[in-house]
């Protein structure tokens, strides 16, 4: 995992894939454990949305991935689209960024 997204320590979660109704928590390097639950997954779409928790505060993310623009046939571009208090955004927005970036180079 640290590859393409340094800041996660480890995931730990109650299913082997990603589903509707799973469960389970991320560890940041730094920090304390987050709990999330998945919400959606589109296969089609190639999308999934998830809430995360810590204490009283929760951000929704919503993922997806598709195909490159520009017709070369290779790649892929992602998007992510938070809502959630103001400070928690900020203080992730970067952090998310790297990752994405990260994975989609891999």
């Amino acid at each position: 995992m640290a590859n393409w997204s340094p800041q996660i320590r480890a995931v730990h979660t109650d299913t082997a894939y990603i589903a509707p109704g799973a469960r389970g928590s991320v560890e940041p390097v730094p920090g304390p454990a987050v709990a999330f639950v998945i919400e959606d997954v589109d296969h089609e779409r190639r999308s999934w949305s998830w809430r995360v928790r810590l204490g009283p505060v929760r951000v929704r993310l919503l993922h997806d991935v598709r195909p490159r623009r520009g017709g070369t046939g290779t790649g892929a571009e992602t998007r992510l689209v938070m809502q959630g208090p103001l400070l928690a955004l900020v203080a992730h927005a970067p952090l998310a960024r790297l990752a994405l970036r990260r994975l989609v180079r891999l």
